[in-house]
């Protein structure tokens, strides 16, 4: 890998990489509050949202028996802090300002992070690395279009090559393989840490495992649209978005089941899709340059209406939780194909995610 020029930086900072997440306390608290250690999480975060028109369903609350089995209830949720000491009850609202720190990465949708203190993205016919000062390292030649692009638990990135149909693997060498092909525009990816990676395939209306022989198996034969996906290993649910129709929907990720409309945000084209330490869902509206947090119960119903909690200056598309020396852990890095990536504190660290070794 070779150094390539810094680009200027607005600003730096110096941030402690690792927040600890709590385990499951009680059978009496709520998913995201009793798996993660935060306060009541009801309704009431965020500030004012769009045209919106919720799904819920009843509030349910998930705990462990003594025995480690998954035990439910009907309670509202209770608990500490988490994520830089705030409650799940009193997370900013918006509209929450963005701070654009790299505004060099031309065709890069989405970015992942290292946790070594890099984020991998596209920049034009390469992939580099970028670090909090915005320097960058080239990391491979690349010169087909991507997608999503997520870290797996051996190191290896992930792209979906939507031109070609196919997932492809980066080595932290930068030696580019097939992971898998005969995709119908492969858009989002989510690894997760069984060695699975979650797929949603555009063209092909379809919502798909690739497992970690490198089989793939169907879970959602019918999802116009698709685009962003997360699978949520806590709730045991594999959340994805109707790009055209702004909806959020889940499914079990066993497959064999219809999906189960979660939310829709009116006029909105939803695009990336991650969680929080509290069980939120933030969703990007790459239409309107906007993000949203929809607040879940224990089973992923929403409990309220999704949140509007920022808008950018430019067109964005998928979003991360900060990880490694330079960036925030509870602050979301925004980022769509004109090139900058935006920072955006919401308050409360991200959910678990595999991280390169």
């Amino acid at each position: 890998m070779s150094s390539l020029s810094s680009p200027a930086r607005p600003r730096a900072r110096s941030i402690s990489t690792k927040t600890s997440v709590v385990g499951l306390l009680s059978a009496t608290f709520a998913f995201g509050c009793a798996a993660l250690g935060c306060g009541e999480a009801t309704s009431g975060v965020g500030g004012a949202g769009g045209s919106a028109s919720s799904l819920s369903g009843p509030s349910t609350s998930v705990g462990t028996t003594g025995s480690g089995t998954t035990s439910s209830s009907k309670a509202a949720s209770t608990g500490s802090g988490v994520g830089g000491g705030a409650s799940c009850a009193a997370l900013p609202v918006g509209p929450l300002v963005p701070s654009p720190i790299i505004m060099t990465l031309d065709g890069s949708e989405d970015l992942a992070f290292d946790g070594k203190g890099h984020i991998a993205a596209k920049k034009g016919p390469q992939i580099v690395l970028v670090d909090a000062m915005g320097t960058e390292t080239h990391l491979a030649d690349f010169t087909e279009g991507l997608f999503g692009l997520r870290y797996r638990a051996d190191g290896n990135l992930v792209g979906a090559v939507f031109g070609s149909g196919k997932l492809v693997e980066i080595s932290p060498a930068g030696v580019v393989t097939d992971l898998v092909s005969g995709l119908g525009l492969p858009n989002g990816v989510y690894p997760d840490a069984g060695g699975n990676v979650w797929v949603t395939e555009t063209s092909a209306g379809k919502v798909t495992r690739v497992n970690p022989d490198k089989s793939t198996t169907t879970i959602v034969a019918a999802a116009p649209a698709a685009n962003g996906i997360v699978f949520d290993a806590m709730r045991d649910v594999v959340f994805f978005t109707n790009y055209a129709a702004g909806k959020i929907l889940r499914v079990d990720p066993g497959g064999g089941s219809q999906p189960v409309p979660v939310t829709q945000i009116v006029g909105a084209k939803l695009d990336g899709l991650v969680l929080d330490a509290c069980g939120n869902l933030y969703a990007v509206d790459q239409g309107n340059a906007q993000l949203y947090r929809v607040e879940l119960d224990a089973v992923g119903d929403t409990v309220t209406d999704p949140k509007l909690l920022a808008t950018f200056p430019k067109s964005v598309a998928n979003a991360q939780f900060g990880s490694g020396p330079g960036f925030s852990p509870t602050a979301l890095y925004v980022t769509g194909t004109p090139g900058t990536i935006y920072e955006l504190e919401v308050g409360v660290a991200g959910a678990t995610v595999v991280t390169p070794p």
